[in-house]
């Protein structure tokens, strides 16, 4: 039976470990110009009134969250205590 508590808190753990890196690989070159790139098009086009730094925080969110969720979609179900 899985804990609850300690899988919070090894989800979160890992969270943190994959926004870190997200943040590191993403704060320069191709890879930020491409999400500038987009938010540029949503902003111009009245889809988001977000600044461009809090629109890549919600990116990074989004990837980390697709990640950790895409880990568990083929895993067999478990029991939460």
């Amino acid at each position: 039976m899985i804990n609850a508590g300690k899988l919070l808190a090894d989800l979160k753990r890992l969270r943190r470990g994959l926004d870190a890196d997200l943040r590191a690989t993403h704060a320069t070159g191709a890879q930020r110009a491409a999400v500038q790139a987009e938010w540029r098009e949503a902003f111009d086009l009245a889809r988001t009134r977000d600044t461009f730094e809090a629109f890549l925080d919600g990116a990074f969110d989004q990837a980390v969250v697709h990640w950790v969720s895409n880990r568990f979609q083929f895993r067999p179900p478990f029991r939460v205590q």
